[in-house]
């Protein structure tokens, strides 16, 4: 019998790894590039078919999924292995390097951050595709986890790139309002004539670690408003995590935060509106109030939350 996938590349992953805590440093960039391949494949083999992650979990026997496995495997990555997702610019040895060395260190440097970069973006972008499918919901609290544990890795690390993705969580999380108001009416319809392809986290140019079509963009899709409804809620989870340093470092952000956060309070499911609700409730504690048209509404979305409590107690009472 065959061994699985999962063991056979994931020996060849040990090795490279112990292979870079030994390697010189002109040897490491190749070790990260083979690294990073090897992941690439596991992630493609294991998690990318949502479907076949599905099944795989759906069944009752034989011990731990592979898919569970491999982002157990990613997490132990984030924790111990940063330079996997984050560029570590290496030091040349001369003091005094010439021009043209310092302009060839600056490339080498620009370079390792887009494939970096890219690289995590693309980590990133497999994990939301498994947090807006319902059927893959036994992977979503690890998957949530990795995604904040990157990203606070991410912000000790690099924070040019910790405001870059962060900022395109942003937006994400706007586009899914305005997907929700306009495709989906909030809820009113549940299902779209055609999936809906969203153009966050993925590759606009070759980023591979390998130069190879080792990275194949999979975007994350919403069929179902249960998608959506899915993304919109693990989102919030996220950012309510990210919202110390979101302040402190994109402060700039924080009043579409708000916007956000109050649309989702006022049209937002239970769940939706729970979530929402924690989040603004960590902002105030950081920033204080927003604005006064901001407050406003935010007051008024609290007022009908308010409302519908009351009714809801006198209709089950």
């Amino acid at each position: 019998m065959p061994r699985p996938i999962l063991a056979e590349v994931g020996d060849k992953v040990f090795l490279l790894i112990k292979e870079y805590e030994d390697a010189t440093i002109q040897k490491r960039g190749q070790v990260v590039s083979d690294t990073r391949r090897y992941f690439c494949q596991l992630i493609d083999v294991l998690i990318t078919d949502l479907n076949s992650v599905s099944q795989e979990l759906s069944k009752t026997s034989g011990g731990m999924p592979q898919c569970q496995m491999l982002l157990q495997f990613i997490r132990h990555g984030v924790d111990n292995f940063p330079w996997l997702f984050v560029h570590e610019p290496v030091s040349s040895d001369d003091p005094s390097p010439d021009t043209s060395q310092a302009r060839g260190d600056l490339t080498l440097t620009q370079d390792g951050y887009r494939v970096s970069k890219g690289f995590s973006c693309w980590v990133m972008c497999h994990l939301l595709r498994l947090l807006a499918e319902p059927k893959c919901e036994p992977l979503h609290s690890i998957s949530l986890d990795i995604l904040t544990s990157l990203m606070h890795m991410i912000r000790i690390k690099d924070v040019f790139m910790y405001q870059e993705l962060t900022t395109e969580f942003l937006a994400l999380i706007g586009s899914l309002i305005s997907i929700s108001k306009t495709v989906f009416r909030f809820g009113e319809i549940t299902t779209t004539d055609q999936p809906i392809c969203l153009e966050y986290f993925v590759q606009q140019e070759d980023t591979s670690a390998s130069g190879s079509q080792t990275m194949k963009d999979e975007p994350v899709s919403i069929k179902h408003f249960a998608n959506l409804y899915l993304l919109q809620i693990a989102l919030s989870q996220l950012i309510g995590h990210l919202v110390p340093e979101l302040c402190q470092f994109l402060a700039h952000q924080v009043p579409l935060l708000w916007a956000g956060l109050c649309c989702q309070l006022e049209v937002g499911g239970p769940s939706l509106k729970k979530e929402s609700l924690l989040v603004l409730t960590t902002l105030i504690t950081h920033v204080g109030l927003p604005s006064a048209g901001l407050l406003d509404y935010l007051m008024g979305c609290v007022l009908s939350l308010l409302r519908l409590l009351a009714t809801t107690s006198v209709s089950e009472g």
